[in-house]
């Protein structure tokens, strides 16, 4: 059940019962995903959730095609050369269930179809930024079509055609610390954790993952411990590229993005970063 043939190990926790319950599992195979739904984002407490917004989104002209969808985990939007993917599960900590995933993976093709944008935005709603992938999936699916499906979602952020920058507002643990670091930049509030915990309950981290941004013996420890690091510690071992106050965090994390959408080789830089990086994500040989 652990097998892994490079990487194929992809750790995520998190919640189905509130802030204090973790979990976590593993990954492998291929890709799939589905297409946004026009349905309103909802807490657990049913009320519609909005989640903050950046001003130069507040009245974002509707993007062609698919983009302008609402999605039922996540808000997707874009103006300016910029798209802004707002994670939005807050009662649950921003959990990658596999409609979150899906809805990711959806939201992020439909802005890499839009040519003027050049960049995009990931962060979360409410308190985390994410807590790893969701255990209520893993209570009633079939765990070897659930890590195929999950190893695609991994292998199109990874692999995404347009540079992303990881606003990370809270706790990035396992899954969740693993989309941080499949995203190029990541800023982080001063409230940021990062950490694999999910190795206390004998689950295995991203340790290839891992070590492609710190230290080797740093990822090690990580992987071995569970232990958890401040927004202070990954910016000093170069997990994070610099840390802000939580109200100034999305007008960052947009100054950044405006950056990028300046420069005339990001697209192509980011191709070569794609070139480059280790092949993670592919789905396994069936053979």
């Amino acid at each position: 059940m652990l097998e892994s043939d490079h990487l194929m190990i992809l750790p995520f926790v998190v919640s189905t019962a509130g802030p204090t319950s973790s979990q976590a599992f593993i990954l492998t195979n291929k890709h799939s995903h589905r297409k946004g739904k026009q349905v309103k984002q909802m807490t657990g407490h049913g009320r519609e959730s909005k989640p903050d917004k950046l001003p130069m989104f507040n009245n974002s002209p509707a993007l062609e095609d698919e983009a302008n969808m609402d999605y039922e985990t996540l808000k997707c939007e874009a103006t300016e050369g910029i798209g802004l993917i707002t994670l939005n599960r807050p009662e649950k900590r921003n959990a990658l269930s596999r409609t979150l995933r899906d809805d990711i993976v959806s939201c992020l093709e439909s802005l890499e179809q839009q040519p003027n944008v050049n960049a995009a935005i990931i962060t979360g709603a409410g308190q985390a930024f994410c807590a790893g992938f969701d255990l209520a999936e893993f209570q009633t699916g079939d765990m070897q079509e659930i890590f195929a499906h999950a190893t695609g979602y991994h292998h199109q952020v990874y692999n995404s055609a347009i540079p992303l920058v990881a606003a990370v507002n809270g706790q990035a643990v396992a899954g969740g610390m693993d989309l941080a670091m499949m995203c190029d930049l990541r800023i982080a509030s001063s409230a940021a954790v990062f950490g694999q915990p999910q190795v206390k309950a004998g689950i295995a981290a991203a340790f290839d993952l891992l070590r492609t941004l710190i230290p080797e013996a740093l990822a090690r420890e990580l992987c071995l411990t569970g232990r958890v690091m401040n927004a202070n510690e990954a910016l000093k071992v170069g997990l994070i590229n610099e840390i802000t106050e939580p109200p100034q965090l999305l007008n960052r994390a947009c100054e950044v993005a405006t950056q990028i959408t300046g420069s005339k080789a990001s697209k192509a830089m980011k191709q070569r970063f794609i070139q480059s990086q280790p092949d993670l994500f592919a789905a396994k040989d069936s053979n």
